[in-house]
């Protein structure tokens, strides 16, 4: 079950993470080609295991990639706090 956004979750905490899915306008906390590039949640990922679901991302640009629930951020959220 997932629930929606909340302004008050801590940003990196749980619940903040555990509220990505499918459809939101992410980005990668990880340091690598995707780190603050605009993407969108497209779907799960084939395989799962552990507390954080993996998500198929596609890029603006059109490059796809799987990362967990904890390695993503909202890119409103993105923008705000660390790119600046």
């Amino acid at each position: 079950m997932y629930m929606p956004k909340n302004e008050e979750d801590i940003i990196y905490g749980t619940n903040y993470h555990k509220s990505i899915t499918v459809g939101d306008k992410v980005t990668s906390l990880v340091y690598g080609f995707f780190r603050g590039e605009r993407s969108t949640v497209k779907r799960l990922a084939q395989l799962q295991y552990g507390y954080f679901k993996r998500l198929l991302i596609e890029t603006d640009s059109g490059r796809q990639f799987v990362a967990e629930q904890k390695n993503l951020m909202y890119w409103e959220d993105f923008q705000k706090y660390i790119k600046k």
